[in-house]
């Protein structure tokens, strides 16, 4: 493994990290609350941060930093559970000073995948759901210019597959992660460090009020933790690159997390997409995990032009299964259809809605809410989410959707504050201090409203992309 090199922490580092500690409210596995380790931190601070130097000049976790207490959250498949791990104030403390430093060295060298999207600076959902909105068109482009009088339905045609990785973050394998980074960060004492971290680690696992005895942890990297996204996403951040023979123009490999999303234009190609997707199980496979087949979601996305039949559709394989084809998906939260819309139909969507318009009823009727600016707070912290925010590109390309987000606010308005439903829309906007549907959606995308790179750029183009979705 190499001699090992000390790492001297600085005080920016440190004072860093307690900042962002007093976000946290909840109490560790060890009982202490974080409230009361920052008040800690405020009366000795020298003494916590001399643990925290010695253990990066020693590159060795305290022991009492390895044992975690996992909740179980239950998943919508009956008798499946997500782990959460809940670390003690004083691993979270160290975990964010190494997450600062894996970052900067995994920058200097290089090794973040351009098409990586979750858990990364500055780039988001939102981001990847451009870059497919973007590419779909830039295709639609060259078949339009490639045949401007008879281009059909099967040649503007994209597809979209949603890979899931079974129990990707509880199973990705420590040897992989270490090797790897002992290859790659070969000059970067903070390996020596994040191998400690793995290594020796302990949990229980709690259930309501349930708490089990002490476990190992021989595998997986922690969720919900301030180092856990990072590993995984540095475990298969050279997937493009090693796949990259099997990648062109037409077929793209996009991932949030755990989600691996390949998109391939056109329908000629379907025997080179469903070689690349052999070679991303065949990656995923050598890195001790399994894709899930029955989990895996396929959406055609079809163009103008005839509709192909159900044969004519290429169909892709996992392991031996068919994906079967859907009519939407949810990609990331978003309810995406075979025409590139957004799907407003889907019961999770109204159902949400109907929740919040019943809530905000009820503070009205409490008269627990006077405060013009509270209502607007209100209005922006929920409605403005569930109806736009969440759906800002595809609003921004699809005027059904932004029709039917403009119908659904003035309705939940109205509702709300008791306004009868006879009063004209722009008055109900002018009454709340509420801007319009396709005002937030410019603001949201032209103006840079959202911190999404990506999606201020498609915000700035989007004339340009709706010649191909109409």
């Amino acid at each position: 493994m190499g001699a090992h090199e000390p790492i001297w922490v600085n005080n920016q580092e440190l004072r860093a990290a307690e900042h962002a500690l007093r976000s946290k409210k909840y109490t560790g596995p060890d009982g202490i609350r974080f409230s009361i380790f920052i008040r800690c931190l405020e009366l000795e601070p020298e003494l916590i941060r001399d643990i925290v130097r010695l253990s990066y000049a020693t590159g060795h976790v305290p022991d009492h930093c390895k044992r975690t207490q996992g909740t179980l959250i239950p998943k919508k498949t009956r008798g499946k559970f997500r782990v959460v791990h809940v670390a003690t104030p004083m691993a979270a403390y160290l975990e964010l000073i190494a997450l600062d430093r894996l970052e900067h060295a995994l920058e200097i060298k290089r090794l973040k995948d351009p098409e990586q999207y979750g858990f990364c600076r500055s780039k988001g959902r939102h981001d990847l759901i451009a870059k497919l909105i973007a590419e779909i068109a830039r295709h639609r482009s060259e078949v339009g210019q490639q045949y401007p009088d008879k281009a059909t339905a099967r040649q503007n045609l994209s597809t979209l597959i949603s890979l899931d990785v079974k129990g990707a973050f509880d199973n990705i394998s420590h040897t992989y992660i270490i090797k790897k980074m002992y290859q790659d960060l070969e000059d970067k004492p903070i390996r020596h460090w994040i191998r400690s971290f793995m290594l020796n680690r302990y949990i229980k696992l709690k259930y309501k009020d349930l708490v089990s005895s002490e476990l190992g942890i021989y595998q997986g990297v922690p969720q919900k933790s301030a180092l856990g996204p990072i590993l995984w996403n540095y475990s298969i951040s050279d997937m493009t690159e090693q796949l990259a023979i099997h990648i062109d123009q037409n077929t793209k490999i996009l991932s949030y997390a755990d989600d691996i999303t390949i998109l391939s234009n056109g329908a000629n190609n379907h025997k080179e997409t469903q070689r690349l997707l052999d070679q991303i199980n065949r990656y995923i496979l050598l890195r001790g995990l399994e894709i899930s087949a029955e989990k895996c979601e396929l959406l055609h996305i079809l163009g103008p032009g005839r509709r192909p039949k159900i044969d004519e559709l290429p169909r892709y394989h996992v392991n031996g299964s068919e994906i079967i084809p859907k009519n939407s998906i949810k990609l990331l939260g978003v309810p995406i259809d075979q025409y590139l819309q957004l799907d407003y139909d889907r019961e999770e969507i109204m159902g949400k809605l109907d929740q919040v318009k019943k809530l905000l009823r009820h503070l009205k009727l409490s008269k627990l809410v006077l405060n013009t600016t509270e209502w607007r707070q209100l209005f922006e912290s929920f409605l403005r989410s569930i109806l736009i925010y969440n759906y800002i590109l595809l609003l921004a390309i699809d005027t059904k959707a932004r029709i039917w987000a403009k119908k659904n606010l003035i309705y939940a308005l109205t509702y709300t504050l008791g306004i009868p439903r006879y009063v004209p829309h722009a008055l109900v906007l002018l009454l709340t201090n509420m801007t319009t549907v396709d005002e937030s959606v410019q603001d949201q995308l032209i103006k840079g409203g959202t911190k999404s790179t990506a999606a201020r750029v498609l915000g700035k183009h989007t004339s340009y992309w709706k010649r191909f979705f109409t």
